[in-house]
């Protein structure tokens, strides 16, 4: 930026000096952001510049005043509407414990699976980062599934059966014995099951 705010310049004529800066001045302050379209085309100025980044970082916060996300906020408006869909509306599909449940047969599997299918229509895409909301449920969902991990797959909706496989048995191996407890008691009468 120092050519750009010099009049005279050691070694330079003051016309390459004019024409250095009447080519590069409008582009002389790049955004910052990797991905954005103005990495390479520029700002005239560092006070624009800086006005553009701050696009990139406004938050969109939780609507639920009980919500730590209503002070946390979300990088951008599809990462509030799945937390919003996971957290905060009303879901159709009943979790029963299989305590409470006992074993289930494969016709009650098949009516599980159908409302799995209508419950992860619209859940974001998949991702093999597990939050800590998605490991909790983890829990929740080997109570309920056992080792069907295809079925918490659909359940989920961000995961497949493979990524939560790997996940079990990385918890399991780390000691988390607990959990292979829950998911024995349930058992499991599908094919896909370890």
């Amino acid at each position: 930026m120092h050519l750009l705010e010099q009049r005279e310049v050691d070694g330079i004529t003051t016309s390459t000096l004019l024409a250095f800066q009447e080519s590069y001045a409008s582009t002389a302050f790049r955004c910052r952001f990797p991905q954005c379209d103005r990495l390479s085309l520029g700002f005239a100025t560092a006070e624009s510049r800086l006005k553009h980044e701050a696009v990139h970082i406004q938050r969109v916060y939780c609507q639920t005043e009980s919500c730590q996300y209503n002070r946390i906020g979300f990088a951008n408006k599809s990462a509030l509407n799945a937390h919003t869909r996971k957290h905060h509306s009303q879901s159709n599909t009943l979790l029963i414990p299989a305590k409470v449940r006992g074993t289930r047969d494969r016709s009650s599997a098949s009516d599980v699976n159908a409302d799995l299918t209508d419950k992860t229509r619209d859940k974001p895409g998949l991702s093999s980062y597990w939050s800590v909301t998605e490991l909790q449920d983890l829990d929740k969902n080997i109570a309920y599934f056992g080792t069907d991990f295809e079925a918490i797959a659909r359940y989920m909706g961000t995961k497949t059966g493979t990524m939560i496989k790997n996940q079990y048995s990385r918890l399991v191996e780390g000691g988390k014995l607990d959990l292979e407890q829950s998911a024995k008691e349930v058992g499991c009468n599908s094919t896909r099951c370890m």
